[in-house]
């Protein structure tokens, strides 16, 4: 896993959702913990697409389909061609 890639999930996660500080949050954090509502997900979902220039599978634009916020970050290493 590059740093680089969860340190930008880590900071888009942070400016999408306004009650949560960066100090909090790291790899394992689940974002149950996070109490991300429906429109957050895809808002943030968005703002991933569009920051490392890629689309989620429609599958995997569920919030269930990523426990944690390393997840994520994995998940769009595997996308990401940058």
């Amino acid at each position: 896993m590059q740093k680089k890639i969860l340190s930008e999930v880590i900071e888009i996660l942070v400016s999408k959702l306004k009650n949560v500080s960066s100090a909090i949050i790291n790899g394992e954090t689940k974002l149950v913990e996070l109490e991300i509502n429906s429109f957050e997900f895809i808002e943030i979902i968005v703002a991933y697409e569009t920051a490392f220039d890629f689309e989620f599978d429609d599958d995997k634009i569920i919030f269930d389909a990523f426990p944690t916020v390393l997840s994520i970050a994995e998940y769009i290493e595997s996308k990401y061609k940058g």
